[in-house]
């Protein structure tokens, strides 16, 4: 290695090796070399802990530990202050969980900044600390920090997971307010909102608006149709994705052969199934091929189930694709498949209680019990 036949390293030398390990992602040797240089005597400067910082956010489990030690340093090297240094370490404290110790740093700012606050927004909602997360960002504009398109983001999609659709509201205000009505990721998190939340005239309407173009709100507005039973609606949305020539990706049809399902559209759901394989060459995934045994098994078509199971699908299914099926035999009364199916369960998912409960209500339904099963 060049960096070991150098006989006299300079902090310049040391910080510079850090650095290139960071870059190439190597973080556990960033960590050694930092340690090395400080045994030798190095004085980290901002440059040398903001890299290490951004070392021991990748660390996973050992990112914590090592990056309060690394905080000390910063105190104790009287760099406390530095901003670049307290957004790498609200950034570490967020993404680790440790949310009191970032909201510390943040309170400390005078004045408040706009990045690490915009990055405390994001990281709780990502946690899914979704009351947090609207809290720090309506503390936003107390403060007097301007929200970015992620902040405003990450506000929006705390309302979706919290089904908040007035506080959704309220951030869709501010939103236009400071110029992001057009921005597409935003509209795109907006139109996911209101689907969810219930309010499925708002997100058409700002899908409409925004021109059909965006596939991701597309497949958002299909999804929200299915969650609340308007199928048709979903699958007209399909079509109009289809008809404007935007490419379908495989979570569009994943949703559509969903709708497809429930709706009892068997017919339809089979040729999206085999347009998305055959006409667009995609490879489907195992939550693909189960929707597809889900709306076989739905319409009571057991035989071709099994046959589609051991003839078409290409990944071997899970537990939860023979549940589909079981809870199938269940509807149909179909009790010698059901035993069967259940075997299968047990055999990849030993104890699995979904599959020991459907099995126990078709044996009710059938006047005898599990231990009649085992014991023919």
């Amino acid at each position: 290695m060049v960096f070991g036949s150098i006989a006299s390293k300079d902090d310049f030398s040391w910080t510079s090796m850090i650095r290139a390990y960071v870059e190439h992602e190597e973080f556990d040797l960033a960590l050694e070399i930092y340690m090395e240089f400080l045994v030798e005597g190095g004085k980290p400067d901002a440059s040398t802990f903001k890299n290490i910082l951004r070392a021991c956010t990748g660390l996973e489990e050992k990112s914590l530990p090592q990056g309060r030690l690394v905080h000390s340093q910063i105190l104790e090297s009287g760099l406390g202050s530095n901003l670049a240094l307290v957004n790498r370490l609200v950034y570490l404290y967020g993404s680790s969980g440790c949310f009191e110790e970032a909201m510390d740093l943040l309170d400390r700012m005078n004045p408040p900044e706009d990045v690490p606050w915009n990055a405390m927004v994001a990281a709780l909602s990502q946690r899914g600390k979704n009351r947090q997360a609207l809290e720090l960002f309506n503390r936003t504009s107390l403060e007097g920090v301007k929200p970015s398109g992620v902040t405003f983001v990450s506000g929006i999609d705390a309302c979706s997971d919290g089904g908040d659709e007035q506080q959704g509201r309220a951030i869709h205000a501010r939103a236009l307010e400071a110029g992001f009505g057009s921005d597409e990721v935003v509209t795109g998190c907006l139109i996911n909102m209101y689907g969810k939340c219930g309010n499925l005239e708002q997100a058409r309407r700002m899908l409409e608006a925004s021109g059909w173009n965006n596939l991701v709100s597309c497949t958002s507005l299909i999804s929200a149709y299915c969650q609340h039973g308007l199928l048709e609606n979903a699958l007209d949305v399909f079509h109009r994705v289809e008809q404007g020539g935007i490419k379908a990706n495989k979570v569009t049809f994943l949703t559509v052969i969903f709708a497809c399902s429930h709706a009892g559209f068997v017919e339809q759901g089979c040729h999206y199934f085999v347009s998305m394989t055959r006409e667009r060459g995609m490879t489907p995934s195992l939550e693909q091929y189960s929707c597809v045994v889900d709306l076989l098994a739905r319409a009571g078509w057991i035989e071709q189930v099994l046959d589609f199971i051991e003839r078409r699908m290409h990944l071997p299914p899970n537990a939860a694709t023979w549940i589909a099926l079981l809870n199938a035999c269940k509807i149909h009364h179909d009790l010698q498949r059901a035993v069967m199916v259940a075997e299968r369960i047990i055999e990849l998912s030993p104890g699995n209680s979904s599959a020991c409960s459907l099995l126990q209500d078709v044996c009710n339904e059938a006047g005898i019990t599990q231990s009649d099963i085992l014991a023919s």
